[in-house]
C-alpha cells in the first residue's frame, strides 16, 4: 500500500492500540506506507501519564476532549501545539476526564514497533 489517495472511515470501528505507558493509547486514522506520515488519535485514561519525549517528523496537535498538563500548564479542548522533528516534550498527564487528542505526523512517529506497526 503506497500513498493514501482518499480515505473516509468510520473512526469508531478503528481498535485502540495501548502503547506502553500505562492507561495510553493509540488509533491509526490513516497511514502512509512509504513515508510513514500519518494521523493518529491519542487517548490517556484519567491522570495516566507519558513520560517526555519526541518524534523523528513534525507533529500536530489538536486536542479534542478532556484536558491534559504539559510541564506545568494545562490545556484543554481547541488547543493546539505543532512541534519540529526531534523537539522533545513532555512529561504529559491527563486530567481527571483524561484527554484525547488528534495527531498529523509528516513522518514516522517513532514508535512503530512498541505497537506492533511496519517501519518505513
Amino acid at each position: 500500500m503506497g500513498a493514501i489517495e482518499k480515505s473516509e472511515k468510520d473512526i469508531e470501528s478503528i481498535e485502540w492500540i495501548k502503547l506502553p505507558s500505562p492507561g495510553c493509547s493509540i488509533k491509526i486514522l490513516g497511514r502512509n506506507e512509504e513515508t510513514g506520515a500519518c494521523s493518529v488519535l491519542v487517548k490517556l485514561e484519567p491522570g495516566a501519564e507519558l513520560s517526555r519525549h519526541g518524534h523523528p517528523s513534525t507533529e500536530q496537535n489538536m486536542c479534542l476532549d478532556g484536558e491534559v498538563e504539559i510541564e506545568g500548564k494545562k490545556y484543554g479542548p481547541g488547543s493546539y501545539f505543532y512541534r519540529p522533528p526531534t523537539i522533545e516534550h513532555g512529561p504529559l498527564k491527563a486530567g481527571e476526564k483524561g484527554w484525547i487528542v488528534f495527531c498529523a505526523f509528516d513522518g514516522p512517529i517513532g514508535i512503530e514497533e512498541a505497537i506492533g506497526m511496519s517501519t518505513v
